[in-house]
């Protein structure tokens, strides 16, 4: 790996038109990896060995994820549970020190992130429609078969969980609200067994810093 490859912004464009090298391939299996782990039900300390072992066998390393995700950091990374303690395993293996605790300003938030992301996804679209109301009428709509889950239905669903709303909630606000919605409102339309599997166990559905 040369010294001092970076990940800009658009790289996935290049990668599409170019292909990718070897160095792209070596930084997606180090940021799966590690989003991977911050998934998992792992310790922090039992994550962080796990990590720090695959970052010595990497061309990649961890340094190359931290940099990157210290540069999403203004966009969401940071205020999502899955993102937070991506970097904090991340960046603990990069200095060598034991996994730094979270913001305890955000400690309610993100427990309540990860108890959403580890339960079956119809019992954690409960939990959301307490916070959204409005999403038991997608639901509804869905089993109705008069909304099906294609990309113009998950963009409208913007406006109501995730990023894109004014919400009061910040777990309402986050990427992994919108996410949990739109995979049980999908499995739902698909009439698939997947609604009873927890968002972080589905291998379909990628977790999201």
């Amino acid at each position: 790996m040369k010294p001092g490859y970076r990940r800009r912004r658009g790289e996935w464009l290049v990668e599409l038109i170019r292909g990718q090298t070897k160095a792209d391939v070596e930084y997606r299996k180090m940021v799966g990896a590690t989003l991977a782990l911050a998934r998992s039900d792992a310790s922090d300390a039992e994550a962080r060995r796990r990590l720090d072992e695959m970052a010595k066998s990497s061309e990649f390393g961890a340094r190359g994820v931290l940099q990157d995700f210290e540069r999403r950091s203004a966009d969401y990374v940071r205020d999502s549970y899955l993102g937070d303690r991506a970097c904090r395993l991340v960046r603990a293996v990069v200095v060598g020190r034991a996994v730094e605790l979270p913001d305890p300003a955000r400690r309610d938030q993100f427990r309540f992130e990860e108890e959403l992301g580890r339960l079956p996804l119809t019992i954690a679209f409960e939990r959301l429609t307490c916070l959204v109301p409005d999403l038991d009428s997608w639901r509804t709509a869905v089993e109705d078969k008069r909304v099906h889950m294609y990309v113009p239905e998950m963009k409208r669903l913007g406006k109501v969980l995730g990023p894109g709303t004014t919400h009061s909630s910040p777990v309402a606000r986050s990427h992994l609200a919108k996410a949990i919605a739109t995979a049980y409102l999908s499995a739902l339309a698909e009439e698939s067994d997947d609604v009873v599997t927890a968002y972080f166990a589905s291998k379909s559905h990628p977790a999201l810093p």
